[in-house]
């Protein structure tokens, strides 16, 4: 098929449908000569308009006088949302608040004296939102000897230390925390003499202690616990029998190693 050329670069597309019901697609070009050719069986108008403007588009973008359409990109998928259980989820985000109770034994030394001796340790307090604690302890040291040498006379001594201390907790990781506290306390003690015919004395003095304290959790209430604690007095004491005077003195700071557990419960 062909017609007259033109000048105007137009280019013609002639459809056709034979008695067949065959419909046939002729592209003509500026100068008149057919270049394409095309043919549908079908019925459909719609169908047939829709498939000839693709061949025709096709066909172009072959001679590049039609840029290919720009691709749409495939649209997302809708993002997933997982539904958990309000309570669930708060007890998650929200620390818990627990008390606590220990106990444990260790090694307790008195700087400059009287030396070191063995000791036990009990602790009761709470842990505010897994980070803060404040907890009260006492430390009972077994009885001690001082052999005071200047007057020929021994010392027995025996010593309860009580302290209120706050600390924070830091978790180094799901098993393993630390815990720098400190706070203020005091130490009961009561002395008497074992070759003098004198009685006995006891006494308080105000004081201060540091600590560092690590715990590995053995379960969701269980830890065990080391304790590095050191106390210091405000006021030595001194031990003095009428009339010879002083007979022992008590430590200026102490220091305590204590190895225990630790139960933990809401």
């Amino acid at each position: 098929m062909t017609r007259p050329a033109t000048d105007n670069g137009v280019w013609v597309a002639q459809v056709e449908r034979s008695e067949a019901g065959v419909s046939s697609v002729h592209l003509l070009s500026p100068q008149g000569e057919e270049r394409l050719h095309r043919s549908i069986e079908s019925d459909d108008c719609d169908a047939l308009a829709k498939a000839f403007a693709i061949i025709l588009e096709a066909h172009f973008m072959d001679l590049g006088l039609v840029k290919p359409r720009p691709v749409e990109p495939a649209p997302q998928p809708p993002p997933v949302v997982k539904l958990v259980n309000p309570t669930a989820a708060q007890q998650i985000k929200t620390p818990r608040s627990q008390w606590v109770i220990g106990a444990g034994l260790g090694a307790a030394v008195g700087l400059p004296e009287p030396g070191a001796t063995g000791a036990l340790q009990l602790s009761g307090g709470l842990v505010f939102a897994e980070t803060w604690a404040l907890q009260f302890s006492l430390i009972a040291g077994l009885p001690q000897t001082q052999d005071e040498g200047a007057v020929d006379g021994r010392v027995r001594s025996q010593a309860v230390e009580l302290a209120l201390a706050g600390g924070y907790r830091f978790s180094l990781n799901d098993s393993l925390w630390i815990e720098p506290e400190g706070g203020v306390g005091g130490r009961f003690t009561h002395a008497e003499p074992l070759d003098l015919q004198a009685g006995g004395a006891s006494s308080f003095r105000p004081s201060a202690r540091l600590g560092l304290s690590s715990g590995l959790n053995l379960g969701k209430n269980w830890a065990l616990r080391l304790d590095l604690l050191g106390d210091l007095l405000l006021v030595r004491d001194k031990y003095a029998v009428e009339p010879l005077g002083a007979v022992g003195a008590g430590p200026r700071s102490l220091l305590f190693l204590m190895f225990g557990v630790e139960f933990r419960g809401l």
